[in-house]
């Protein structure tokens, strides 16, 4: 079981922006609830027209389906769930899925691969799981034939080494990395940029970094 150890700790500015986003999404849900109750108590038999009174579990039903409309768009409660661990990165590997209708860097080209890198990641509490990292695509045109896989995905891949240290934040989309083969490498749990060691705040969306 790997031993645990001091998770570095996250900077005042990052506290203050993971606790606005909390509550945007809280607020942003309650704004939409509040709507809807009171569309349904004013306009409620004009927006589900029933012809017979026989129908009415089924405008209920609606009801209940349109009430559950500002949880489903805004995430509230699941994404508020704390998904945050730490652990050592036992083993780093890329996933390649074929997918279609374009997404991201090849939207609208119909047909890509999707190339997922993902970290075996041995939590502290001794349990393994799967963590992916980093996401990227190729037109399938180009795989496997004149590109078996983006130069970028392979550079990501060996920047992770087994026994590093990984911390997830709550709130953070990406995880802090402590590299004790690569001291001068920082990565900004914000965007995922990689920084270099000298640097407090991020150059790519400008985010203090973890120390």
């Amino acid at each position: 079981m790997t031993s645990k150890k001091t998770q570095p700790e996250l900077p005042d500015s990052l506290k203050k922006r993971r606790l606005r986003k909390i509550l945007l999404r809280v607020l942003s849900c309650l704004v939409l609830f509040a709507f809807a109750l009171v569309s349904i108590i004013l306009w409620g038999e004009t927006i589900f027209p029933f012809p017979t009174q026989n129908a009415s579990s089924l405008r209920y039903l609606c009801y209940f389906l349109f009430l559950l409309l500002p949880f489903l768009i805004t995430g509230v409660p699941l994404k508020l769930i704390d998904k945050s661990f730490s652990g050592t990165v036992r083993k780093t590997e890329i996933k390649d899925t074929i997918k279609y209708g374009g997404g991201g860097t090849t939207k609208g080209s119909g047909a890509y691969i999707q190339h997922d890198l993902i970290l075996t990641v041995e939590k502290d509490d001794g349990k393994v799981m799967k963590y992916t990292r980093l996401s990227f695509e190729s037109p399938l045109a180009l795989f496997p034939i004149d590109n078996p896989r983006p130069g970028n995905a392979e550079h990501h891949k060996h920047e992770f080494r087994e026994g590093e240290r990984i911390y997830k934040y709550y709130g953070f989309p990406y995880p802090y990395i402590a590299h004790p083969t690569l001291p001068d490498d920082k990565y900004c749990i914000v965007c995922g940029q990689k920084n270099e060691n000298k640097e407090s705040f991020c150059f790519s969306c400008g985010q203090e970094l973890v120390e």
